[in-house]
């Protein structure tokens, strides 16, 4: 993960917490591009979740795992880069610009991500992923997956049309 040169940061934290909050992001992100699963139990509280688009919720360690399994094995490679940050309360908003590729495709995915989080935690309650390019990057992940359902994601299909 890197920082954008014309990275834009807003908080009313003092300077050293962003710093501080920044640096999470930057491992957060980093672990999420080295595709293992396992960085669920790094980054989410026990009854943690992931909302994605039209409503659907992950819930819990254990989906949240099996959704990230899925997810990295559509992928071969996937590579952010942070745009804007605006951390306030328990909550962080992320706008990030990407690459996520396999055999098949690649695309270039601008998300937008809002963390739910006690701000001395490095745990998130809640993650929230939105934006047009979302469901792309998902079905592009489902070309990969021969068209297996994600996990947790009942109303998204995939094919490889």
């Amino acid at each position: 993960m890197k920082f954008a040169q014309n990275l834009s940061v807003t908080s009313s934290l003092p300077a050293e917490d962003v710093e501080r909050i920044k640096q999470w992001i930057a491992a957060m992100v980093g672990d999420f591009e080295c595709q293992n699963p396992n960085m669920v139990d790094k980054y989410y509280e026990e009854g943690g979740r992931l909302e994605i688009p039209g409503g659907q919720t992950i819930t819990g360690k254990d989906m949240l795992r099996s959704h990230y399994a899925w997810m990295f094995k559509g992928a071969n490679q996937t590579k952010w880069t942070l745009h804007t940050a605006n951390i306030a309360g328990n909550q962080i908003y992320l706008g990030l610009k990407g690459v996520v590729s396999n055999k098949h495709k690649a695309v270039e995915p601008t998300l937008n991500m809002l963390l739910e989080k006690d701000m001395n935690s490095s745990k998130i309650k809640a993650m929230r992923l939105f934006g047009e390019d979302v469901m792309s990057m998902y079905d592009t992940m489902g070309l990969q997956t021969a068209g297996s359902p994600a996990p947790g994601v009942a109303n998204v299909t995939r094919s490889f049309n």
